[in-house]
């Protein structure tokens, strides 16, 4: 069977700058059959994203096993069963892939937009400065130089 995504109504911001919140965006498509009929039931749905509109190898991949598909319409949040990383942030481009169960990937990918751009932003922007707040390293290094070891030892010169 053959399925269709009709609309896709997409990527919105994810969570807010919370420590330790991960970076999300939330997906939101509607699937019918070849007949135009909505499709009601779980699939399964596996998300990419590529640097290129056509073609090339993903950059980040996660699979949604158990969809719930109702009347048509379903919704996932990308990025919490498998992390964006570097490379996805990294990016100039980004396009989203849709796959849904065994069938081919979806085309044309869909461009994603800023809100997973500006999300990193933010989090490289509150990594400047954390005045007033607890920090948590595994070792610290200052210009080359480890100053406090894995253990939480003074290493460097005093």
């Amino acid at each position: 069977m053959r399925f269709f995504l009709l609309t896709l109504v997409c990527l919105l911001a994810g969570p807010a700058m919370a420590q330790d919140a991960p970076i999300t965006l939330t997906y939101q498509g509607s699937l019918a059959d070849a007949g135009g009929q909505a499709i009601s039931g779980v699939r399964v749905i596996t998300f990419r994203m590529y640097e290129q509109a056509e073609g090339g190898e993903a950059l980040w991949t996660e699979v949604h096993g158990e969809t719930d598909v109702i009347e048509g319409t379903f919704s996932a949040v990308l990025g919490l069963r498998s992390a964006f990383g570097v490379a996805v942030m990294g990016a100039d481009r980004l396009y989203l892939g849709v796959q849904i169960g065994d069938e081919v990937e979806t085309t044309p990918r869909m461009r994603v937009g800023g809100a997973l751009k500006a999300q990193w932003a933010a989090v490289a922007a509150h990594a400047k400065d954390v005045r007033d707040e607890d920090i948590n390293p595994a070792t610290v290094t200052v210009a080359g130089q480890q100053v406090i070891n894995g253990d939480g030892q003074w290493v460097g010169d005093p």
